[in-house]
């Protein structure tokens, strides 16, 4: 019996794939996002300052490496345009992915991403704070406009 209470209220998390341009939202915290478009892509992330953003926190994994470069950036795109983004990212190779403490963007870029590279985006009410892992270096950057 406890066997099935347990497989019943265990904590699975809700898993989406996204392939073309999305604007999240509150309803979409704890999920982990996909990435599988061929073609380059925006995700817009929640305006901070909301009561109700305060908790927010989101996935992303990258399940096909980008291949349409971006100007300025990566296929796939995470973006906040208040300048919210504080985070760093590491490469396997003991490189840094990228750092920034006012970011706008973060970017999987194309040429450097890989499957499997991921970020994770927590919300306090006030910033967005990234902590993300790539394969090589520059394959997540995290960019002011």
């Amino acid at each position: 019996m406890s066997e099935n209470l347990n497989k019943l209220f265990s904590p699975v998390r809700v898993v989406e794939e996204i392939s073309a341009n999305k604007t999240l939202d509150v309803y979409d915290t704890g999920k982990v996002f996909m990435l599988t478009s061929a073609t380059v892509m925006t995700i817009t992330l929640p305006a901070v300052g909301a009561s109700d953003i305060t908790g927010c926190c989101f996935t992303f994994i990258c399940r096909a490496a980008p291949t349409s470069p971006l100007w300025g950036g990566g296929n796939y795109v995470i973006k906040n345009t208040a300048d919210k983004i504080i985070g760093t990212v590491q490469s396997s190779t003991g490189g840094d992915g990228g750092d920034d403490l006012d970011g706008d963007h973060i970017n999987f870029a194309a040429g450097a991403a890989v499957e499997a590279d991921r970020i994770e985006i927590m919300c306090d009410g006030s910033n967005y704070y990234a902590y993300g892992f790539c394969n090589a270096d520059g394959g997540i950057t995290i960019t002011t406009d």
